[in-house]
Formats: structure tokens, sequence, C-alpha cells
């Protein structure tokens, strides 16, 4: 296996081919100026992108890294009577995730795993998180200019709780909870950040309401710090059974109850109200009105806590891996929930 040190003396040595063989031509570097020589993005690299996205959508949905021993191997034929579909689809469909690393051929006709494809079953959240995205996120994008012409201000959030019958119904919301929770245990910064921006010892004994606070994976990971703070997660009713998956010492100072939060907020005994990427989940004119049924529950001295990406005013503002991070957000908000991620000026 190559070291990153290595990797990085090809990347160098390869460069300095280039650069040399530029020079020999008497053609000018790359560069994205106007006038730039024109070299778009091959169209191979679209069919892969969209061909990498198709194959881990099957992997997923079919649930094939259970399939697979964690330790051992087993056939593409036996992958195939488990899941249905005809063993030359899974062949090639398996073959293609393969040059992504995912899965590995230790043998002809036989299918291990690899460190992405093993990742499913360690962290089975993560399989929430890869479907919502594949199943809800992708196919919106593939409609998104169609949806730009013919909807306005369409709610997602009452499709999401209410899609599905009987002890289906609220599937899409449980699951987009457990995604959630994967991309919180995923960024360990997002919670360093919530710890560092506001004085939480300096409440004492307190309670904290975490409105919309889907699984409650924020406030289970305030809570192992500040042993002080009693919660209070706020969200749709189909979610309140994530109760039961909070670690049993954090439990008694963790309750769940159904709260709309588009209507008055009930719980008006907390001394800290905390919206976490909650505002960037609506527009303007429902964020005024959450807001605004927050304020008729506070007490004297309780406070409204607002953590949100905010976006950069200008492509110049900061590096451009940074842009590019706001503007993949802005995207996935506008596509999923029909909003935005807010600048200051906004």
């Amino acid at each position: 296996m190559t070291s990153l040190e290595g990797l990085a003396d090809q990347v160098q040595l390869q460069a300095s081919g280039l650069s040399k063989l530029l020079a020999e031509a008497n053609l000018p570097s790359p560069s994205f100026a106007p006038d730039a020589p024109s070299a778009p993005p091959h169209g191979k690299e679209f069919k892969k992108i969209k061909h990498d996205l198709a194959a881990l959508h099957v992997i997923v949905d079919f649930n094939v890294p259970d399939l697979v021993p964690l330790d051992g191997e087993v056939s593409y034929a036996e992958i195939a009577s488990k899941v249905g579909i005809p063993e030359y689809h899974v062949h090639r469909i398996l073959r293609h995730a393969m040059t992504s690393r995912i899965f590995r051929e230790p043998r002809p006709g036989y299918v291990a795993h690899t460190g992405p494809s093993a990742a499913f079953l360690r962290n089975p959240v993560l399989r929430d998180w890869v479907s919502f995205n594949l199943d809800e996120v992708w196919k919106a994008d593939t409609y998104l200019v169609e949806t730009l012409r013919n909807y306005g201000s369409h709610i997602y959030w009452d499709f999401v709780a209410n899609d599905g019958e009987g002890e289906n119904k609220g599937w899409r919301q449980r699951r987009f909870a457990q995604g959630m929770k994967f991309r919180a245990a995923g960024n360990p910064q997002m919670h360093h950040h919530l710890h560092a921006a506001f004085d939480w010892a300096g409440l004492g004994k307190a309670k904290v309401v975490d409105v919309g606070g889907s699984a409650g994976h924020v406030s289970i990971e305030l809570a192992k710090v500040f042993p002080d703070l009693e919660f209070v997660v706020q969200d749709f009713e189909g979610l309140t059974p994530f109760h039961d998956g909070v670690l049993d010492e954090l439990k008694p100072r963790i309750t769940f109850e159904a709260q709309d939060i588009l209507q008055p907020n009930k719980h008006q005994n907390g001394d800290v109200y905390l919206l976490r990427s909650i505002l960037h989940d609506w527009s303007d004119k429902y964020a005024v009105l959450i807001l605004s049924n927050l304020v008729l529950a506070l007490k004297d001295g309780a406070r409204v806590l607002i953590a949100d990406f905010i976006r950069p005013l200008t492509t110049q503002s900061g590096p451009m891996w940074l842009e590019r991070l706001s503007t993949i957000r802005s995207m996935q908000m506008m596509i999923v929930v029909n909003t935005l991620e807010r600048s200051e000026k906004d």
C-alpha cells in the first residue's frame, strides 16, 4: 500500500512533468481566467459519478453489506439469490463499486469487504444517511428545474411526517433522524463549537429545550459534558421513541415530547431554548413564526440560542473550498426543503 508521502511524491513528479511539457510546447499553464485554454471536464467523469451513485444506491437499498461476512467472502451467485436480482446485474454493479474501493474481489466470483463497505456494518446509521441522500436528495436533484418552475413554498416536513400508513407512517422522518445522528457523530467539531460558543456550565442547574431536536443527538452530547443540565427534546410525535436509545445514565436528564414547531411552544419553564440547525430548514416566513411562538413561551431571563451555518457574503470571503462547502449546503437546503443557508445580511 502506497504511503501518503509516496502519493505526494507521485503528484509532485507528475506535476513537474506536465509543467515541462507545457514549457517545451510554449503553452500557458492551466488557469481559470476567461482567456485560458479550454479544457472542460471529460464526459467520462460525469458518467462515472452518476454510475457511482447508482451502484451505491443498489448496495444500500438491498442491504448487500449484510450479506458479506465481515472476515470472509461470499459468491456473487449467493448474493444474487438473496437479493432477487440476476447474477449478471449483481456482478456488474459490485464490480463498478469496487472501482471506488467499496467491496473487493479476493478471487474470481467472490466478494469481500473493504473499509468503506464494512462501515455500513459497523455504523448502522450510516446506511440511513446514505439512503436519505440517494433516495430523496439525489432524486430531487434531477427534478430541480421542474420544481423551480411549478412549485412555490411547499413544506417538506409535512410530507416526511405523514408519508406511509399504519406503523410505516413517518418512516422518512425516522430515517432522516437516524441520518442526522450519523452526520453529527462523524463530525466532532460540530459539538465542540456548540460547547465552546456558550457558557453552559454557568447556567448551573437549568433546563434546555432542544427545539426541533430530532433524535436528541445534540442534547445527548451536551448532557455528557454538562451534568447539571436537564434537556427536553422537542420534535414530531413519531420521534419520541428515540428516548429508548439514550444511554441509561443520561435518561433521567433527557426527555422527549411532541411539539409542532409551527404552533405556540407548550414548554414554558425552560431556561434556554436551543435551535441547532433548525431555522435553515424553513423559509423566512416560517422562521419568523417559529421564533414568535418561542417568544410566547419565554419566562423572564430565558434565552433563545440559534446555532446555524452562516453563508459567506461573497465568493471572495474565504478560500474556494469553504465557498464550495457553503454552496453545497445551500443547494442541499433548496433541493430538499425549499429553503437556504443564510448569510449575516439575510
